[in-house]
């Protein structure tokens, strides 16, 4: 639960009440990190620049929205930052990342059933790592960090609409590609 008491005070150049937000919200800053960045040092530099941002803008947080919502922004718009190089660079970077795969039932009623299968886990990840950024963001978010549409628009700075057709189209385009790997999706 956010305090903002204690946002307040990081605000106000409190840097144990800073450190303290900024411990509380790690994990969650890592959880989109490593789903979007596949090398592990390339993560942990990627994490360590968000945090140095979030440092830098502490002030010039409005409280206009959670400090969650607005650290998450932060933490995407630096992966997604980290990932525009790393493609220039023509780098390898995967949409996810995780020792526990999971299968995606695209088809069942709320889009998403978790299986333990490595092969579906790694076909995933390749459909998803065909996808436009702002398509695997939106994917990434819905089914991975288990964000509601209302939520990842406000995350993206779109409408909940606009979202849902970005996540339409995501998972279209994951559905063709797994069709064509000979899964019955």
């Amino acid at each position: 639960m956010e305090n903002s008491d204690t946002i307040n005070a990081a605000r106000n150049g409190d840097k144990q009440a800073l450190s303290g937000l900024l411990m509380e919200y790690r994990n969650m800053v890592s959880s989109v990190v490593a789903r979007m960045v596949f090398e592990e040092d390339s993560r942990k530099d990627v994490i360590q620049n968000i945090f140095v941002k979030a440092v830098n803008a502490i002030q010039n947080f409005s409280g206009t929205c959670k400090f969650s919502t607005w650290l998450y922004r932060i933490a995407l718009n630096e992966t997604a930052e980290y990932n525009r190089n790393a493609m220039r660079a023509k780098a390898r970077f995967t949409a996810f990342d995780n020792d526990d795969p999971i299968f995606i039932d695209l088809n069942s009623p709320d889009g998403l059933e978790n299986y333990t299968k490595k092969e579906i886990s790694l076909s995933i990840n390749e459909a998803v790592n065909t996808l436009p950024i702002d398509q695997k963001t939106a994917f990434s978010l819905f089914y991975f960090c288990g964000y509601t549409g209302k939520d990842a628009a406000s995350v993206l700075n779109i409408k909940e609409d606009n979202f849902f057709m970005k996540l339409k189209t995501a998972r279209d385009k994951v559905k063709k590609f797994l069709s064509t790997k000979g899964y019955g999706i």
